[in-house]
């Protein structure tokens, strides 16, 4: 059965992982009514965490083991009652905003794991419980129940784990997506149902509404084919003049893949790669199939995810080009950016310790 099969009711036995989290469906604006509950929506990961007999297992949405990762949390979390199931995300605070780099670190740290976790330390924000302190699931009751057991489990717990904050007060949910979103760096704000039941894998009675931002790149290459892009290949110019790569968007839909395809296409046509290092590079890094567009072409991304504050790096699309960079240019790709493998590796590096901030997650097509 499958992480996102797994059905788990207040009858089972005690809950076994992984367990898929709980999904929320996009919107377009913030829901109300009388039986909603707002949340800050953090800009960090997922995490269910399990307080078994012996130990802590952390596992991610996607059901990978981040226990290791995560030694302060571990920690924090065995202060709890054995049998105890929990969700919310795990951040990492800076200045007093929450920083996706230095989380995406604990994974790459390598030997420097345990000063990032004394110089860093990450917290867990907590705001849902699925099972209670004997390990009976709690599944089957409503929010508003498995709320007040989370808030009665964590009174005395350590530092690092935090209760989310809720509201039913749109002002409140207004002032987060004004004054938080820069403050503090949350991405926007989730509403649940306070009657709904946790349903693994699924989206039913939770909705996310996603604070925007709006920048602009040059389209300098794609992955996949020309006339139907992956993936758009984002650069932008330095005070130099020079394009630097910055990072890709999201895979695109089927509906973005042919509008894309028709414009990148076009520029295509009449354009021809730029002439200089920093683009030719970021051609390398990125492995491209061809290039889509000259100086002259730019196209609208937008942003999902936290203001910070006058900078362009927001969503969960790209954090860092180091992450977003595909993997090793495969033979023949290389060949075609005219660029050996050995020479595109090291000038990868180079140029990643260079990179300007990533800028786009999610293309918007316009003239």
């Amino acid at each position: 059965m499958s992480l996102g099969q797994r059905r788990v009711g207040a009858t089972d036995p005690p809950l076994r992982r992984p367990v898929a989290p709980m999904l929320a469906t996009p919107v377009d604006a913030v829901p109300e009514g009388a039986d909603l509950i707002h949340e800050p929506k953090w800009d960090g990961w997922r995490c269910i965490a399990f307080h078994e007999d012996d130990r802590v297992y952390l596992q991610s949405r996607a059901g990978r083991n981040l226990t290791t990762y995560f030694p302060d949390i571990t920690r924090a979390v065995r202060t709890l009652p054995p049998g105890v199931v929990l969700d919310g995300e795990l951040i990492v605070w800076e200045r007093g905003r929450t920083n996706f780099a230095l989380l995406q670190r604990r994974v790459t740290g390598g030997r420097g794991l345990l000063r990032m976790v004394n110089d860093h330390p990450a917290h867990y924000v907590l705001f849902d419980l699925l099972a209670a302190a004997d390990g009976r699931p709690v599944l089957d009751l409503p929010l508003s129940d498995r709320r007040a057991q989370l808030e009665r489990l964590l009174g005395g717990a350590p530092a690092q784990l935090t209760l989310t904050p809720q509201t039913t007060d749109m002002g409140q949910v207004s002032d987060w997506l004004t004054e938080w979103t820069v403050a503090t760096g949350i991405e926007g704000v989730v509403t649940k149902r306070l009657g709904s039941r946790y349903q693994p894998g699924r989206r039913s009675g939770w909705w996310k509404f996603r604070k925007h931002l709006t920048t602009e790149a040059i389209v300098a290459g794609v992955t996949g084919s020309l006339h139907s892009p992956e993936t758009l290949l984002l650069g932008r110019f330095d005070r130099w003049g020079r394009l630097r790569y910055t990072g890709r968007t999201h895979p695109l839909h089927t509906d973005q893949r042919q509008e894309l395809g028709l414009l990148v296409s076009a520029a295509a046509a009449s354009a021809s790669p730029p002439r200089r290092r920093g683009a030719s590079v970021a051609a390398a890094v990125a492995g491209i199939v061809v290039w889509a567009a000259g100086p002259a072409r730019g196209i609208a991304v937008r942003a999902g995810g936290a203001d910070n504050g006058g900078g362009d790096r927001g969503g969960h699309g790209v954090r860092t080009p180091a992450m977003e960079a595909p993997g090793p240019i495969r033979a023949g790709q290389a060949r075609h950016v005219g660029v050996r493998r050995a020479a595109a590796a090291r000038r990868s590096r180079r140029l990643l310790r260079r990179t300007m901030s990533p800028i786009a997650v999610r293309p918007v097509c316009h003239d």
